[in-house]
């Protein structure tokens, strides 16, 4: 029996995996892992070698070497061929992973052409990669180089024709999005499941594998997971046969937005230095800054960052704006050296990527004019902490900050005496508002869904 194993966290995370692998040399078992090392499409594979292969062994039981937001793994009979599951090839400059579990029947590879281009000829002989393959020729066939080009009716329909040939539950992944596709006919199983922290059970295993998210950092990270079989002791979520999976994305705009507001006029007015003077007793009075009249460079201009801007609106302040593309209105990154100079306020919101890991670094600060203030809702990968550090003790910058690098921030951390820092953990999105935007939501995309229309927000992403 093939089972397989998909987790995608939104930020980089080193769970402890590890996989029941068989050590007789004459089991007729196999497995294997992969995961991408970054958002460049770059992946690694491991696979088990058939003779008790202890070197490889040790390697996956010191999971915490790797860090990723991406890892696949998959089981099943031993194949032999140039190529095996999980299946790895490199298409449009990334590379695509595809783990499948199922029984595809008839001529698949007649069935499903690849039109004479013999890129994308499979390795071997296993209808599976066929399928893998014939899958990446129908995005070049659309000029797409990730599945993130294509809508999801045609990744659907794709899928579907798949399916009309055996049963098929599967994930296909470019390292930057994910496709999970369930059997229309509930053949096999997929299951999902959803954690948000804190996680109240740390270690979840079943007669495949086992993982652990006890570590701190990964303690404080989201994370999907999809497998062939649930994993104890969660609440797994059968994938409804033939559904198509969506995300809530802009369900969190708000509740992000008003927290970058609100921590920006935390900071300026220092009302943290009032709650401390409160909490002892004292009327402490003293001149603070004030939002309006300054400057604010958003810098990463998606939907928070336009929620953001809407909230401003009634503040009197003047505002740039900085997206990876530019556009009306909107500066490219490569004008961010020329824009922080003259920014009071720098809001960061860019999403994770492997040009945005890093980017507040000591340049990026030392640009930015004395006694302005830096608040990241985004990352805190996004920041060098050290370097951040010496600037806010120094005293030359403040920050308000709802995420850090590491998260939690440790005890004894230099951040938690200094008094130019608002620190809240991670809750910017964490609202009662939240519920209710979230079923009105879930009423809009029913509403598509009766009409007949594309959902929206489908999930082809890391999520």
């Amino acid at each position: 029996m093939t089972n397989f194993f998909a987790l995608s966290f939104d930020n980089a995370a080193s769970p402890s995996l590890r996989l029941k692998v068989e050590q007789d040399p004459d089991s007729q078992a196999n497995w294997g892992v992969v995961w991408y090392s970054g958002d460049d499409g770059l992946a690694t594979k491991v696979k088990s070698s058939g003779n008790g292969d202890e070197e490889m062994n040790r390697m996956l039981a010191d999971w915490n070497r790797f860090r990723s937001a991406s890892f696949f793994a998959m089981s099943g009979e031993r194949q032999h061929g140039k190529n095996s599951p999980p299946y790895l090839r490199s298409y449009g400059g990334r590379q695509f992973v595809f783990i499948f579990s199922g029984a595809l029947k008839g001529d698949v590879q007649t069935l499903l052409p690849l039109g004479g281009d013999p890129s994308f000829e499979p390795l071997g002989s296993a209808a599976s990669e066929h399928v893998f393959c014939w899958l990446l020729h129908k995005l070049f066939e659309n000029q797409s180089r990730k599945l993130s080009g294509v809508s999801t009716r045609d990744l659907h329909r794709w899928l579907g024709e798949i399916n009309a040939l055996g049963e098929l539950n599967c994930v296909i992944s470019d390292g930057l999005n994910q496709v999970a596709y369930r059997d229309r006919e509930g053949r096999g199983g997929l299951y999902g499941l959803r954690r948000i922290p804190p996680h109240t059970h740390t270690h979840l295993e079943n007669d495949a594998l086992t993982m652990d998210l006890g570590d701190a950092m990964d303690a404080s990270r989201s994370v999907y997971l999809f497998s062939t079989e649930p994993l104890s002791p969660e609440d797994w979520q059968a994938v409804p046969a033939g559904a198509m999976l969506c995300n809530a994305r802009g369900v969190h705009d708000a509740s992000t937005a008003e927290w970058v507001i609100g921590a920006t006029i935390a900071a300026l007015r220092q009302f943290p230095y009032f709650a401390a003077e409160q909490a002892a007793g004292r009327w402490s009075y003293r001149f603070t800054d004030c939002l309006a009249g300054q400057k604010v460079l958003i810098v990463g201009h998606g939907s928070i960052g336009r929620a953001v801007e809407r909230r401003l609106a009634g503040f009197e302040v003047e505002i740039s704006r900085v997206a990876r593309t530019a556009r009306d209105g909107v500066s490219p990154v490569s004008q961010l050296p020329d824009l922080l100079p003259g920014a009071d306020v720098v809001i960061v919101l860019a999403p994770v990527t492997a040009e945005t890991v890093g980017m507040v670094d000591a340049a990026f600060l030392a640009r930015m004019k004395d006694g302005a203030l830096l608040v990241n809702a985004a990352r805190g990968s996004l920041v060098v902490t050290d370097a951040l550090t010496g600037e806010l003790q120094s005293g030359r910058l403040s920050a308000a900050a709802d995420v850090t690098d590491p998260e939690p921030l440790p005890p004894g951390h230099p951040w938690w005496g200094l008094p130019n820092v608002l620190i809240t953990p991670h809750v910017a999105a964490s609202t009662s508002g939240q519920e209710v935007r979230m079923l009105t939501f879930l009423r809009a995309q029913a509403e598509r869904y009766i009409r007949g229309e594309d959902l929206v927000n489908a999930v082809i992403g890391p999520y």
